[in-house]
């Protein structure tokens, strides 16, 4: 799936330099999703040193100039993921049951509530990130374990947290973690 991302370069512009740019780029879109999560909760004076210390660290510099850029990618897919439901968490419109307005999808033929689009929209770009990396799993469980907090408070948390820690050793995920793929 990222291959798609990096081939706008190569579609757009029929130009290689470009594909690269976009790759570097990435790190650009990474601080911006992050300034916008940040602006939920802090002043623009803090939201702006809430990006300054990750692109002061070791490891974004790195993956910025250096490495692959498929981790700045899949951060930014997350990120915004992530920025698509915090904002209407916050707002406390995400899981209205009635919502006064409505969306309209294919051509009005179905009817959903924002909260619930923002809903779809973040679990479609969960499993594009899924597509990307599957550390994405992770993510996907923590945003579970964030809705069942938001939906339900502590207790509710707990039970999303403890019945994914089990869910690890039930569907035997954990003997993933050293698995040999190739023969050399």
């Amino acid at each position: 799936a990222w291959s798609v991302l990096m081939s706008l370069g190569q579609i757009l512009f029929d130009s290689r330099t470009m594909a690269i740019l976009f790759s570097h780029l990435m790190n650009i879109f990474c601080l911006f999703a992050l300034y916008r999560i940040a602006r939920i909760w802090l002043q623009p004076a803090y939201a702006l040193l809430a990006v300054l210390v990750p692109l002061t660290s070791p490891y974004f510099a790195y993956h910025g100039l250096v490495d692959e850029k498929i981790d700045l990618g899949f951060t930014f897919i997350v990120l915004s993921s992530l920025l698509l439901l915090l904002k209407p968490l916050k707002e406390e419109w995400l899981l209205q049951s009635e919502a006064k307005e409505h969306l309209s999808i294919l051509g009005g033929k179905i009817q959903i509530a924002p909260g619930t689009y923002a809903l779809l929209l973040a679990a479609w770009l969960g499993g594009f990130a899924f597509s990307i990396k599957y550390t994405a799993i992770f993510y996907l469980v923590a945003l579970a374990c964030l809705l069942a907090y938001y939906a339900g408070q502590r207790l509710a948390f707990a039970a999303m947290t403890l019945f994914s820690l089990g869910m690890l050793f039930v569907l035997k995920i954990h003997r993933f973690g050293y698995l040999d793929i190739s023969d050399s």
